[in-house]
């Protein structure tokens, strides 16, 4: 668990993606500055399957349904959003 969890928050604070959004051409983008560590641990702790996260499993994708701009619980908290990643060649 405490492996995934670092791979999800490392690959998304130093590439800004992990290796599925780079397939699905997707980055996170910090709502600040630049992408702090602390944001990606934040985003990838909703990863953990204990109870009190299971709710957080059920409360965070419905949040896409009652938000403006369509963003998970996770992303909120941890003031960051999932964004299309163009690619120019």
């Amino acid at each position: 668990m405490t492996i995934m969890i670092l791979y999800f928050a490392l690959t998304e604070f130093k590439l800004g993606q992990s290796f599925g959004k780079m397939l699905l051409q997707l980055r996170v983008r910090s709502d600040t500055k630049d992408l702090r560590l602390y944001q990606c641990l934040l985003r990838s702790i909703f990863l953990i399957p204990v109870f009190p996260f299971i709710l957080l499993w059920i409360a965070d994708p419905l949040s896409m349904a009652f938000t403006k701009d369509s963003r998970r619980l996770s992303e909120i908290l941890s003031k960051t959003r999932t964004v299309q990643d163009y690619v120019v060649m």
